[in-house]
Formats: structure tokens, C-alpha cells, sequence
């Protein structure tokens, strides 16, 4: 009996420092602008954003093993203390489950809060400082031991969490655009908690580093190509990296594109193909589709995994989906009616 509990601690202790990172990684990782980086919060042209992403990972297992939801609301709050910064505020939670019998369920909520500084008038080259607070919760639930005579338990635990980030996003010209940043998570370096009915274990939080990249080149004024970069460290040592490069096609008619360049108008896109191909080192090749039609984005992943772990999940790595929503809330102006006097 005393064995199988040590059994289950040390798979506990896997588990609980394997979700650090599996639960900050997704292939479409930017669209969960929140969990990435907090200094994504509240930048985007709009009054609010909504948006939700899940992704399945071993779905050669029934059910899949890992489960992961999330869900974030954002908005450009207040100006800031210049004339053309502002602050951004939003919540963020993520859900983490994995096992199909035993399970192990891992949950961060919180709250997010950024300053864009506007380095020029145009908003052109923006500075981004974010700061995210929360808590993280723990469940190892449905565990049954090998003696019969023992009902199922529970691990359960509890910590504050900090994380922090910066973000650059530079439009360079008309066709050009780079935005890259970083940011550190587990900042309180908390130790974590964990009953099992009356025994206790503690595990500790490692720092972990997200990086990430973006450059978008306006090919010509139907197609453009955008590459990706995304480094994480691992909790225990290591490094997960992704690169990946997307292709995007405005659905526009070439006959109307024509008209508006003729006329000196902007090219609208109000409706944006992208597809791509992405590499995850070590693991797995990343299908990529993604479709934007005005305010909504709408996004999809499928991983064929490479490495040796294809004979877990029959080369099955994952999924996810995606969706986001960008409202807009404007004041109508107050026209006040201005009467001529007529001369004769």
C-alpha cells in the first residue's frame, strides 16, 4: 500500500510539472493572445474582444489525454498618461485535463492589465508592457488504489501566480509589419501544496520563458505571407520550439481590387484566407488554416506527429480550434443643426 502511494506522488509530481508547459502550448498560439503574452491585452483596433481556443493532444487515446480550453475577454480601457497611449484590461482562464480514468485536471484564472505606449502619432511603433495575476488549481481525482478495499482519492493544491511580459510592434512601411516579444511565467516561484488524504507533498513552480515572433509582407494586394517563430522553456529543462509560415489570400475580386487601386481607395479586407505549415522541433509537422471575415477570426490546427511518441498516438498529435470576435462600439456624434441666413 505504502508503495503504491510513493507511486502515485511521483506521478503526481510528473504530472503537475509536464502542465506548466503543456498548458501554455498551443500550435495557433497566437490566438490565445492572453495566456501568450498579458502585454497582448487590449491590443487590437475595437472596443472589446472574445475569444475562446481547445485544443485535443493524444487523440489516440480515447477521449484524448490532454483537454485543454481557454477562454479571454480584453479591451482598450482608458488613453494612458500620453496622448496617444492606452491601457488595456482582461481575464483569462485555462483548463487543462488530462487521463481518461485517473485524471489530473490543472485550472489558471485571472486578470490582465497592459500599458501601449505609442511611440508616434500613427501608432506606427507601439511599446508594450503586461502584467498578469491569478490563481493556478491542482486536482488528481478518481486515483484507485490496487487494494479493493480502498475507495477512490484525491491530490488537491493551490498557488498564486505572476506572470509578466513585453511586446514591439513596429508597422515599417505599407507592406511591412514585425511584432515580437517575451514573457516570464511562475514569477512568485510558489511552492504548491498538495493533500492526499492527510499526507501532504509540495511541489515547486519553475520559471518558465515564452517567446514568440511575427513579420507580415504584403506581397501585392491579394497575397501575403506572414512566418512565426515560438520558443518555450520546459519545466525540468529543455526547450520547445515552433516555427511557421502562413500564407494569406484576400478574397476580393481582382476586378474589384482593380477599381479601388484605379481610384486611389484602400483595398478592404473584409474577407482573409490564410494556410500554412508549421514544424514543431523534435515532434510534429502543423497543418494550418485560418479565415477572417471582418471583426471574426476564425482558426484551425492538426499535428502528425514525427517523433517516437507516433506510436502512442498513431501519428495523431492533436488538434484545436479556434474563435475570436472584435467588437465595435462607437458614439454617434451630436450634429448640432446650423441655420443660414439667407441673403437677397
Amino acid at each position: 500500500m505504502r508503495i503504491n502511494f510513493l507511486l502515485l506522488i511521483f506521478i503526481f509530481i510528473l504530472s503537475a510539472s509536464n502542465t506548466n508547459a503543456q498548458s501554455r502550448h498551443y500550435t495557433l498560439f497566437d490566438d490565445a493572445p492572453l495566456t501568450l503574452n498579458p502585454a497582448f491585452t487590449g491590443a487590437f483596433k475595437g472596443t472589446y474582444r472574445i475569444g475562446g481556443i481547445y485544443r485535443n493532444q493524444l487523440t489516440g487515446f480515447s477521449g484524448g489525454l490532454y483537454n485543454t480550453p481557454n477562454i479571454y475577454i480584453d479591451l482598450p480601457l482608458i488613453r494612458g498618461f500620453g496622448k496617444y497611449d492606452w491601457v488595456g484590461v482582461g481575464a483569462n482562464i485555462v483548463v487543462d485535463r488530462a487521463g481518461t480514468t485517473a485524471t489530473r485536471s490543472r485550472s489558471a484564472y485571472g486578470g490582465s492589465v497592459a500599458y501601449h505606449l505609442a511611440l508616434d502619432k500613427k501608432r506606427n511603433q507601439v511599446f508594450t508592457i503586461g502584467v498578469y495575476a491569478g490563481f493556478v488549481t491542482n486536482n488528481f481525482e478518481n486515483v484507485i488504489l490496487q487494494d479493493q478495499n480502498e475507495l477512490s482519492r484525491d491530490f488537491n493544491g493551490s498557488h498564486l501566480n505572476l506572470n509578466a511580459g513585453l511586446k514591439f510592434k513596429s508597422k515599417i512601411d505599407k507592406k511591412n509589419e514585425t511584432e515580437f516579444g517575451f514573457s516570464l511565467n511562475n514569477l512568485t516561484g510558489a511552492t504548491e501544496g498538495h493533500s492526499f488524504v492527510g499526507d501532504s507533498v509540495q511541489v515547486s513552480q519553475s520559471l518558465l520563458f515564452t517567446g514568440h515572433a511575427m513579420y507580415e509582407r504584403q506581397i501585392n494586394d491579394l497575397w501575403s505571407a506572414q512566418p512565426k517563430v515560438f520558443v518555450q522553456s520546459i519545466a525540468g529543462g529543455g526547450i520547445d520550439a515552433s516555427i511557421q509560415a502562413w500564407v494569406g489570400r484576400n478574397l476580393i475580386s481582382k476586378e474589384d481590387a482593380q477599381e479601388a487601386k484605379k481610384s486611389r481607395k484602400k483595398i478592404k479586407k473584409d474577407k482573409v484566407a490564410y494556410a500554412g505549415l508549421g514544424y514543431r522541433f523534435g515532434n510534429a509537422v502543423q497543418l494550418l488554416l485560418a479565415y477572417e471575415m471582418k471583426n471574426i477570426r476564425i482558426s484551425a490546427s492538426y499535428d502528425i506527429t514525427l517523433s517516437q511518441q507516433r506510436v502512442i498516438d498513431n501519428t495523431v498529435g492533436g488538434f484545436e480550434i479556434s474563435a475570436s470576435y472584435i467588437g465595435k462600439i462607437y458614439k454617434q456624434p451630436n450634429i448640432k443643426p446650423v441655420l443660414f441666413c439667407p441673403r437677397f
